[in-house]
């Protein structure tokens, strides 16, 4: 069973996925330097985005062992980061914090370890609705393969309670992305965003 819903999963969502979440991070990238991808998963984003930023240099760090990781990846306790203040240039979270039931804990390492900016890309949600349809969303790629799955999602006043709180000023705020197709006006379009913060 495990084995069909990774193959549904990639042949209907996990190409189109990338295409569009790298397409939708590029104008929010540095150019250069180091970066920290903190829930790298297998790597594909990070790659991806190299592709396009060769002087971006990625490390990886995840709780879970990725045996084809695309980036050199560090597996870790997902509590503190095994890296000194201030390691990396920057850090990027992708679809990562609501899989923790502590956001705080971890945009504090994160803060720790960045020496400029941290790139979030997450959900957001206004009403129950969208709660739901965001669950039903990240089910199928995570909880059949033991991803911890909280659906720990956050309204947008949330979000800027948590940056305010941790003194990360939001530099640059997106969202309206479209990565549903013809489904869009179910999943809703506001419901994915990235945010730029600097220490």
């Amino acid at each position: 069973m495990k084995k069909l819903i990774q193959y549904l999963y990639n042949i209907t969502l996990r190409e189109r996925r990338l295409r569009k979440l790298t397409a939708a991070l590029l104008p929010c990238m540095p150019t250069e330097g180091t970066i920290l991808d903190l829930g790298s998963g297998n790597g594909d984003i990070a790659a991806a985005l190299k592709s396009h930023l060769p002087n971006l240099e990625f490390t990886g760090l995840d709780v879970l062992p990725q045996a084809d990781s695309k980036i050199p990846t560090q597996i870790y306790d997902g509590t503190t980061i095994p890296h000194a203040d201030n390691s990396f240039d920057h850090v990027m979270i992708i679809t990562a914090l609501h899989h923790t039931d502590d956001y705080m804990s971890v945009l504090k390492e994160a803060r720790r370890v960045a020496r400029k900016k941290i790139i979030i890309y997450d959900h957001q949600y206004a009403n129950r609705r969208e709660w739901l349809l965001l669950a039903i969303a990240d089910w199928p790629g995570n909880v059949p393969f033991g991803v911890y799955t909280p659906f720990n999602f956050k309204t947008r006043p949330e979000w800027q309670e948590i940056f305010e709180s941790l003194n990360l000023k939001e530099v640059y705020f997106g969202n309206g992305f479209n990565f549903y197709g013809s489904l869009a006006f179910i999943f809703g379009r506001k419901t994915h965003f990235i945010s730029v913060l600097m220490k």
